[in-house]
């Protein structure tokens, strides 16, 4: 692979985030094999670099790759990965990461439903299902500013 403008500057994290981005390139022209060996890398950078938000979009975008490669079981794991990050990042990322993550294990649960025939009818979430994710990470997000104010 050349060597990117970050690399010759010694910028880890521009470094880490560009390789998030050739990641994510790579799973939209079918790369798989190989986006998921670069975000691999992506997300050992952004962990050693203590990038919570990086490493919470490695862990997404890895998701996304097992599951563009039809391995339902690891995208289910790697959206779990990022569910213990939420109280550790900023309330608004935490939002992301929740409904990212927790919708993407409600669709995941829609696919098993169906047998994964998804050629033929794709798969949902029902109206009240999202609200409800909508309406918990909403809580999780306002709540604590709530409580603290009944103090």
């Amino acid at each position: 692979m050349p060597r990117c403008l970050c690399q010759s500057v010694g910028d880890e994290k521009g470094q880490a985030w560009g390789l998030n981005s050739l990641a994510f390139s790579l799973n939209q022209m079918g790369q798989l094999e190989e986006a998921s060996d670069v975000i691999t890398r992506s997300l050992a950078a952004m962990r050693a670099l203590g990038d919570k938000r990086g490493v919470a979009n490695s862990l997404n975008q890895q998701a996304a790759i097992q599951w563009a490669r039809g391995d339902f079981g690891a995208a289910r794991e790697w959206f779990a990965q990022g569910l213990p990050l939420i109280p550790k990042v900023d309330r608004t990322l935490a939002t992301d990461i929740d409904l990212f993550s927790r919708g993407g294990q409600e669709i995941l649960n829609a696919i098993e439903r169906q047998n994964y025939a998804v050629l033929g009818r794709r798969p949902a979430i029902s109206k009240s299902r999202k609200l409800s994710l909508v309406a918990s990470a909403a809580a999780a997000k306002f709540l604590p500013k709530w409580r603290e104010k009944q103090r």
